[in-house]
């Protein structure tokens, strides 16, 4: 789809970085987990599909090395697979700090054990594991082990951009906001480069949570739907819209709202989830203008891999 007039890149985008708070939040490497409630019953040994299949495969969590951001979110013999590393704090408030204060593009480090100081790349977040997700090298996860903490110096929570009012950020950094490609549009909307638009008859699970520290499912179970949006090659790491779909403050369905988000986990097998969508823009007014842009992976956009 055509984006409006536009009166070109926002090379000068106005932010308001220089007032955020930069802010240590901290978590460990979580072990894999299986069928946590709500996905089902803890001690079950199997997943029902929405086909009514029998799954028993891996989940999210733990350390995953041979899945890495820019690789496909689907097709893997897995459930809601989380690539690279997944951490979280075991002090109730704590963990929400480190959910909601981290933001894509955050920079972690690791701070115990055999990998002590490597650097890696907050990607997204789980909510319902309560997880937040990051990208490090080869040598690093090999390092890593179970209960190694990571900080994350974390910035972005209360990012604005003045000249779009109406456009609200949540889980975005300013490193990733600087190299996303925004655009001047016509009517005072922000166009931004996306791999794909879906209708927010495609999200799943995730609805009424709040957007800070929740992902949303993009339902992967109609291909014709997902082929209609473009979507059926999804990777991790995908910037995508979802139109009439509302995440400033909640997650929900809102006519003429626009949501964008990167594909943090990968794809689900249960009715009613999918691929899970970190929310990083939102306007409740349809001040976001998405247009497709092959390149919208924050795995190029980080510099995380060359090619996809």
């Amino acid at each position: 789809m055509a984006r409006d007039l536009h009166e070109g890149v926002c090379a000068m985008l106005k932010m308001n970085q220089d007032r955020l708070v930069q802010i240590s939040v901290l978590g460990w490497v979580t072990p894999a987990i299986y069928l946590p409630s709500p996905l089902g019953d803890v001690g079950s040994q199997y997943l029902v599909s929405s086909k009514g299949t029998i799954h028993a495969v891996p989940m999210s969590g733990g350390i995953v090395y041979n899945v890495k951001v820019g690789d496909r979110a689907r097709g893997w013999a897995a459930d809601h697979l989380s690539p690279g590393v997944s951490i979280k704090h075991d002090n109730p408030g704590a963990n929400i700090a480190l959910n909601a204060f981290a933001c894509i593009g955050n920079v972690g480090t690791v701070m115990t054990g055999a990998a002590r100081g490597a650097k890696g790349t907050v990607t997204g977040k789980y909510g319902h594991g309560g997880n937040v997700i990051l990208h490090f090298e080869d040598a690093t996860l090999d390092a890593l082990a179970y209960g190694d903490k990571i900080q994350i110096k974390a910035t972005g929570v209360g990012l604005e951009f003045p000249d779009f009012p109406g456009v609200q950020a949540r889980s975005l950094s300013p490193q990733l906001a600087e190299k996303m490609g925004f655009e001047f549009g016509s009517g005072g909307k922000l166009c931004v480069p996306v791999r794909g638009i879906a209708p927010a008859s495609l999200v799943g699970s995730g609805h009424g949570h709040t957007s800070d520290r929740w992902d949303l499912d993009l339902q992967t179970s109609d291909e014709d739907a997902l082929a209609e949006a473009g979507l059926e090659d999804v990777r991790l790491g995908d910037i995508i819209a979802i139109r009439d779909y509302d995440t400033t403050y909640s997650n929900f369905y809102r006519r003429g709202a626009v949501t964008v988000g990167v594909v943090s986990q990968g794809d689900s097998v249960i009715g009613g989830h999918g691929a899970g969508v970190t929310p990083i823009l939102s306007s409740s007014d349809g001040f976001i203008e998405p247009y497709p842009d092959e390149g919208a992976n924050i795995a190029l956009l980080l510099g995380l891999r060359d090619s996809l």
